[in-house]
């Protein structure tokens, strides 16, 4: 039996424009969380996450692979989540580094700030 991470995977791709000179994995922090309506229409619980991009031009690949693990009255977001690397970026510089936000959320439930955890995934040993 599939498991629903896997059947979600297969049906999101993502698209890197011709300009992308490489990936790196990414990590970040809650900014955000609220409940509220989500995609469909139901309701449920929305984190946001912000980034801090790589270099002046690089983007977040999107649509962010995450995973909400529900156990009781606690949920952990798996997340993987990726700088797309761009060529201006290399001779562009920049006086803040660049930030940018993406939401995830876990439908039908209500979680207040302290009961979220966001793990992010392919991030190297420290």
């Amino acid at each position: 039996m599939q498991s629903n991470i896997d059947t979600a995977m297969t049906k999101m791709t993502s698209s890197l424009s011709l300009d992308t000179t490489g990936i790196t994995p990414l990590s970040g922090e809650i900014t955000d969380v609220q409940y509220g309506s989500i995609p469909g229409g139901a309701v449920g619980t929305i984190v946001t996450l912000q980034f801090m991009l790589q270099g002046c031009l690089d983007e977040l690949v999107r649509p962010l692979t995450y995973h909400a693990d529900v156990q009781n009255d606690r949920v952990t977001f798996y997340v993987t989540a990726f700088n797309a690397h761009k060529k201006a970026s290399e001779t562009t510089a920049c006086f803040v580094a660049p930030q940018t936000s993406e939401q995830v959320f876990v439908r039908d439930k209500k979680f207040a700030r302290d009961q979220v955890q966001v793990v992010f995934l392919s991030q190297p040993s420290q």
